[in-house]
């Protein structure tokens, strides 16, 4: 059976996301700003052991930095597709059939 959302609670669940994917795309944005700036720096470090470090630093700024801005882009994706009201986090337009099991 499908559930009609009204049309303030789609309007108020887009302006929601719109939000939500302005906000994680900045952050993806601080992200590699200050990664570059990691990156910039380490030609400058001559100690072999401090040199070290910061690429492992590097290393997992960098797989942070991508895997967030897939998961912006992929939220962006989500709310131009109109995928993400009501169907985000495991819920769904549809109403699901109520159980009626109870621990005995």
């Amino acid at each position: 059976m499908h559930v009609e959302h009204s049309q303030p609670a789609q309007m108020m669940c887009s302006q929601m996301m719109a939000g939500q994917v302005a906000e994680m795309k900045a952050t993806s944005q601080a992200l590699a700003t200050n990664l570059a700036q990691m990156k910039a720096t380490l030609p400058l470090i001559n100690n072999v052991n401090e040199r070290s470090r910061w690429q492992s630093n590097i290393a997992m700024w960098q797989a942070m930095a991508d895997h967030f801005r897939h998961m912006a882009e992929h939220a962006e994706h989500m709310q131009a597709t109109g995928m993400a009201c009501g169907t985000m986090m495991g819920h769904s337009m549809e109403e699901k059939p109520a159980t009626s099991a109870k621990p005995q």
